[in-house]
C-alpha cells in the first residue's frame, strides 16, 4: 500500500527498511507453511509493488526481483498470486531488463514461476477467464523463453517442478490450454 500511496517520493531510509523486514518475514524457516503462508504471500506481494512503484535511484531493484520471482506464485493467497503472476506477466512482454535480468540470467527463474503457476493453477480459480488468459499468456512465454534456454536449462527447469506438477504442464502445452 505505501509503494503504491507514495512510489514517487524521495524515501530512501523507510523503503530500505521496509525491503529488510519484508526480506526476512519471506526468508524466515517456515514462512511458507501453516498460517504463515497468508503473511509470506502478502510479504512477498508487497515486494512486487515495492518493484512496480517505487522510484529511488539508491535501490538496487536486481535483487529484489530475483528474490521476488523465486517466490513466485504464490501459494496461500489466491487474488495476490493472480495480480503478481500478471504484473509478471506485463513485465516480461514489455522486455523489461531488470525483470529478465540484463544477459537473461532470470530466465529460468520466471518458467519455473509459469510452470508452476500453469501446472498447479495457482494463477486463479476464483477468476477463471482471466486466468485462462493469464496461462494462455504464460505458456507463449514459456515457449519463447524455450527457444532462448539451452535445452539443458529447459530441462532443469522443468525437472524442478513435482512429477505430477510436470505431467499436467505438458499436458497443458501441448493442447495449447484451449
Amino acid at each position: 500500500v505505501t509503494a503504491e500511496k507514495f512510489g514517487n517520493e524521495n524515501l530512501p531510509e523507510l523503503w530500505r527498511k521496509m525491503i529488510d523486514t519484508l526480506v526476512n518475514i519471506i526468508d524466515a524457516p517456515g514462512a511458507d507453511v501453516g498460517e504463515a503462508a497468508s503473511a509470506t504471500d502478502n510479504g512477498i506481494s508487497a515486494l512486487g509493488k515495492i518493484i512496480r512503484y517505487v522510484v529511488d535511484p539508491s535501490i538496487d531493484k536486481g535483487p529484489l526481483v530475483k528474490k521476488w520471482i523465486s517466490k513466485l506464485p504464490l501459494k496461500a493467497d489466491e487474488e495476490e498470486s493472480l495480480i503478481n503472476m500478471k504484473f509478471l506477466v506485463e513485465q516480461i512482454q514489455q522486455n523489461e531488463p531488470i525483470v529478465l535480468g540484463s544477459q537473461g540470467e532470470n530466465l529460468p527463474a520466471i518458467a519455473a514461476a509459469c510452470a508452476t503457476a500453469i501446472a498447479t493453477e495457482s494463477a486463479s480459480m476464483s477468476h477463471p477467464a482471466e486466468s485462462r488468459q493469464l496461462v494462455k499468456q504464460m505458456i507463449q512465454i514459456l515457449n519463447k523463453i524455450k527457444q532462448t534456454l539451452s535445452p539443458q536449462t529447459m530441462e532443469l527447469v522443468w525437472t524442478s517442478l513435482p512429477l505430477q506438477e510436470r505431467k499436467r504442464l505438458e499436458r497443458i502445452v501441448a493442447n495449447s490450454y484451449e
